[in-house]
C-alpha cells in the first residue's frame, strides 16, 4: 500500500509521469489487485512473465511506452528482458571503469606490503573482466539488427523495486581478500539492475528500493545499497 500510494500520489502531484513496480513473479497479480483496491478505477498494467515471450515482447514494450498508466507492474525476471540501448551501455562502461580505475590508483598509492600489492592485481583483473563483459553485452546489442524499444525509451521516471536485496550481488572493490560473504563479481541480474538504475538516476528520476533485509551477511552490502541509491554521496 505504501509503495502503490507513493507512486500514484507522485503522479497526481506531477512528480512523475510513469511508475514501474518490479516485484517477485508470484506477487504481480497481488500488487495489481491491491492497487485497484486502494484506488478503484486506477489504470494498472500488470504483465506476467509469459507476456514477455520473444514473440510478444515488442507489443508489450509498445504498451508500456505509449500507454497512459497510473502504475505498471512486472516481475523481476521480466525486468531483465527490458532491453538496454548501446548508448546507455557505452556510457555506463566508460563511467564504471573510470570509477574503478580511480579507486585502483588511489589504493596503489598507499599499498606497501606484498599482500596488498597482490590484491591490487586482483582488482586490476576484476576491472578487466567487467570491461570485457560489458563489451560482450554491447557486441550482442550491436549484432541484434531488429529495432526494438529500449529501456530509456519506455518513459519510466519512477522505479519501485520490491525485495531489492535480490539484486545485491555486485562486486565490492577492495584490496582485502577472501572475506566471507563479500561478493567479488557481479551477478547478471544485479548488473542489469545497476545499469538501469544508474541511467535512471543520471536523468535525476526516482528510485525506490523496498526490502526488510538490506544487510544480511556483511558490511559490504551497505556499500552495494549506497552504490545503487547514493553513488554521488559515496
Amino acid at each position: 500500500f505504501t509503495a502503490i500510494a507513493g507512486a500514484v500520489e507522485a503522479r497526481r502531484l506531477g512528480l512523475c509521469t510513469k511508475a514501474l513496480a518490479v516485484v517477485p513473479k508470484n506477487l504481480v497479480g497481488q500488487w495489481a489487485s491491491e492497487a485497484r483496491r486502494l484506488y478503484p478505477g486506477i489504470k494498472v498494467l500488470a504483465m506476467a512473465p509469459e507476456d514477455f515471450a520473444w514473440q510478444r515482447r515488442g507489443v508489450v514494450l509498445s504498451r508500456i511506452a505509449t500507454g497512459d498508466w497510473d502504475l505498471i507492474v512486472i516481475s523481476h525476471t521480466s525486468f531483465k528482458l527490458l532491453p538496454l540501448s548501446a548508448a546507455i551501455l557505452t556510457r555506463f562502461r566508460d563511467a564504471e571503469t573510470d570509477r574503478l580505475r580511480a579507486y585502483l590508483e588511489e589504493q596503489r598509492a598507499t599499498a606497501t606490503s606484498s599482500d596488498e600489492k597482490r590484491s591490487l592485481k586482483q582488482i586490476e583483473r576484476a576491472i578487466k573482466r567487467l570491461d570485457e563483459r560489458l563489451q560482450r553485452m554491447l557486441d550482442s546489442i550491436n549484432r541484434d539488427s531488429a529495432r526494438t524499444i529500449t529501456w530509456d525509451e519506455l518513459g519510466i521516471d519512477m522505479l519501485i523495486v520490491d525485495e531489492f536485496h535480490e539484486f545485491k550481488n555486485l562486486g565490492v572493490p577492495t584490496r582485502l581478500s577472501n572475506i566471507a560473504g563479500l561478493p567479488s563479481a557481479n551477478s547478471q541480474r544485479a548488473l542489469d539492475m545497476r545499469i538501469k538504475t544508474w541511467e535512471l538516476r543520471r536523468r535525476q528520476k526516482k528510485l525506490v528500493a523496498l526490502t526488510a533485509t538490506p544487510i544480511m551477511n556483511s558490511i559490504g552490502e551497505a556499500y552495494v545499497m549506497q552504490l545503487f541509491l547514493q553513488e554521488q554521496q559515496l
